[in-house]
């Protein structure tokens, strides 16, 4: 759970307490992420954004942000498979890998860009980024622009990283582009 919740590599000190917690509460889940979720190192800035988001999360994350409209799941399936995770395909019984260093292969790494691309340029098949969604982003004033995405994508512009994003968009983004171009960065693979 510390792993899942904190970091791939979590303090020792945090698993061992949570450790303690689980043995001395039976077992107790309320406890064991109460634990968690009340350490130091939940809140600590050094952890935050620390996680890489599975292709799964990550896609679910672009639909949840972009208020995406799905009629079918056919896109959503094959961009998943390409990024290496097809839904219920899992060799392994224990699951799917949660540490960034499964996901970040360069070649992987290609096909989340594409469905960011595809996604915001209305592309992807079975999905849909609604009117209303656009109609927050004013593509006449760049600033204004820029700080509603980094709101609505990020969570506000005070992201680390979020300058050099701002660069990269240039002087006049295009919505739809400036939109990909968020979604298949860095910053908004890591939760």
């Amino acid at each position: 759970m510390c792993r899942y919740l904190v970091h791939d590599d979590p303090p020792e000190q945090l698993v061992d307490h949570v450790a303690s917690v689980f043995s001395e509460t039976d077992g107790d889940l309320k406890a064991v992420y109460e634990a968690i979720i009340f350490s130091d190192a939940f809140m600590d800035p050094a952890y935050q954004r620390a996680k890489f988001r599975t292709p799964f999360e990550y896609v679910v994350a672009s639909l949840r942000a972009t208020d995406a409209r799905i009629t079918h799941f056919g896109g959503i399936r094959e961009s998943l498979a390409r990024m290496g995770q097809p839904v219920y395909s899992c060799v392994d019984p224990t699951g799917y890998a949660d540490t960034a260093e499964a996901w970040l292969d360069p070649g992987v790494l290609v096909y989340r860009w594409d469905f960011a691309l595809k996604l915001s340029g209305g592309q992807l098949g079975g999905v849909k980024i609604p009117e209303s969604f656009w109609r927050q982003f004013s593509p006449d004033d760049p600033e204004a622009l820029k700080r509603d995405l980094a709101e609505t994508l990020l969570g506000g512009a005070d992201v680390p990283g979020w300058s050099d994003l701002v660069i990269a968009l240039g002087e006049k983004p295009k919505p739809r582009e400036a939109v990909g171009l968020i979604l298949g960065s860095p910053l908004f693979q890591q939760q």
